[in-house]
């Protein structure tokens, strides 16, 4: 086992002792999002912006360590609350650590400026976050992944004013915890930049 394995599960291993004298103290570890409260004076609709919205999202990630095969095993389920005046029906997400693999459009653009690319088994493999499946309020939907971007074919468009839930299941083939960040819709466009 190499240093960042031991550090990673030290990590762990402190969080896991401070979540636990939490909970014996009577304490939530992990209270109740209050995010979008009138109470969150730093939330955006709390201000006087009117013309003003961007979109709101809440992460709950499950991650497993496997050690012996040095990756992470994850669950996100996201909440996207959709503010916009427009109708969603297509998302998408980052997935930053595929532009590290073989065969990215970044290995690509350092082959063509003669930049020597450092690749590690897994990603000499073209092994980056891979994707399980994806699903929409509990159903599976139709995803792709384009280099660095998954893109979802939503099964119930995302209206304005209201939320949707995903469940994705992916395996990062590294130790760093790089999982799948959503991407922006900004007014009439994603923002797609690989």
């Amino acid at each position: 086992m190499n240093k960042s394995n031991y550090i990673f599960i030290l990590v762990g291993f402190l969080i896991g002792i401070s979540c636990n004298l939490a909970l014996s103290q009577g304490i939530d570890p992990f209270p109740k999002s209050t995010f979008r409260e009138t109470s969150n004076n730093y939330y955006w609709k709390n201000r006087s912006q009117q013309s003003y919205w961007q979109q709101d999202v809440h992460y709950t990630i499950n991650a497993k360590l496997v050690a012996d095969l040095d990756l992470i095993e994850g669950s996100e389920n996201l909440d996207y609350y959709n503010n916009s005046p427009d109708t969603i029906k297509i998302a998408y997400f980052h997935l930053y650590q595929n532009a590290f693999i073989k065969g990215s459009y970044l290995q690509d653009l350092e082959k063509a400026n003669k930049v020597k690319s450092k690749l590690s088994e897994y990603e000499q493999d073209g092994k980056g976050i891979e994707i399980k499946n994806v699903k929409q309020e509990g159903i599976d939907v139709e995803s792709s992944i384009d280099n660095t971007i998954l893109k979802i074919n939503l099964k119930y468009p995302i209206l304005p004013n209201s939320k949707t839930s995903f469940q994705i299941n992916f395996t990062p083939t590294v130790l760093l915890l790089l999982l799948p960040k959503r991407k922006l819709w900004s007014r009439k466009w994603w923002n797609l930049s690989q």
